[in-house]
């Protein structure tokens, strides 16, 4: 990804009347390299996505898809263009502030978080599930296909999540997926969910095992809050922590050295 966007904005047809200025580069993404620029007397930020997505099993168009109706209905930022084809996002700047972990101890916060997955999953939209067992096995084999040393719990994790994944229940359910506290911002008491790559019809329980996971509550308080079943919300716990050490363990790798062939030097061959 390029330090400085600025060069390619002139092969780039932004729908400004005047060439962007950078602000400054945005640091909280993890998988794209983001930007806060500034156009027209307003301040935007633009995503250029991670060239690898298709790797990290994000579906572009799917997002966009789900992006155009969050935006409407006010759970996401005002959404100004997309390219999938370009892979570039601009959406609205939202100043706000995002919530500490221990934030959610108050249930004057929690309760509107929670009130935003109800309405992210009341929302109508016709696009392709998520397959969450062709989502961790792509994982699975890109550790192998990489050489990446795979821990033993992490196989441990994967034999019990087998069987789970054939009894996930079916659902045409919009779920965001990654409600973590990275992704949500607050401003004037208006709560907007960001980073909508892996949202997709799916499992909403695992949208509160994400909660449970990345803000330190108790799954029986969310159980019983939500009219959740207490087990099913601990397999998707389980699930969802499965998932994420597949991706930690993608990008945080310990790899084992490959073979040296025969007459290679040891500077030669280094991508």
């Amino acid at each position: 990804m390029p330090d400085d966007p600025q060069p390619n904005w002139h092969e780039w047809d932004l729908p400004f009347n005047h060439t962007p200025s950078l602000i400054r580069p945005l640091t909280h993404g993890r998988t794209n390299q983001s930007y806060l620029v500034e156009a027209d007397g307003q301040l935007w930020v633009l995503r250029i996505n991670s060239k690898n997505s298709e790797v990290l099993g994000i579906d572009r168009q799917r997002e966009l898809i789900i992006l155009e109706q969050a935006s409407t209905a006010g759970l996401a930022p005002k959404l100004l263009y997309c390219s999938v084809e370009q892979g570039l996002l601009i959406t609205e700047f939202i100043d706000g502030l995002h919530w500490q972990v221990s934030a959610l101890n108050d249930r004057d916060k929690l309760s509107p978080l929670t009130e935003g997955l109800h309405r992210i999953h009341a929302l109508e939209v016709a696009t392709s599930p998520f397959d969450y067992k062709q989502h961790a096995e792509n994982y699975w084999q890109q550790l192998i296909d990489r050489d990446i040393s795979i821990p033993d719990e992490l196989s441990r994790q994967r034999e019990n999540m087998l069987p789970l994944f054939a009894n996930i229940p079916v659902s045409n359910v919009i779920c965001h997926h990654d409600p973590n506290p990275r992704n949500i911002i607050v401003q004037s008491h208006r709560l907007y969910f960001l980073d909508w790559e892996y949202a997709a019809p799916g499992w909403p329980v695992l949208d509160f095992a994400a909660l449970s996971s990345e803000w330190n509550i108790p799954v029986d308080k969310l159980a019983k809050s939500n009219g959740i079943d207490i087990e099913e919300i601990k397999q998707a716990l389980d699930l969802y922590v499965y998932l994420c050490d597949l991706w930690s363990c993608l990008r945080n790798p310990f790899v084992h050295p490959l073979p040296q062939e025969e007459g290679r030097g040891e500077g030669e061959g280094a991508v």
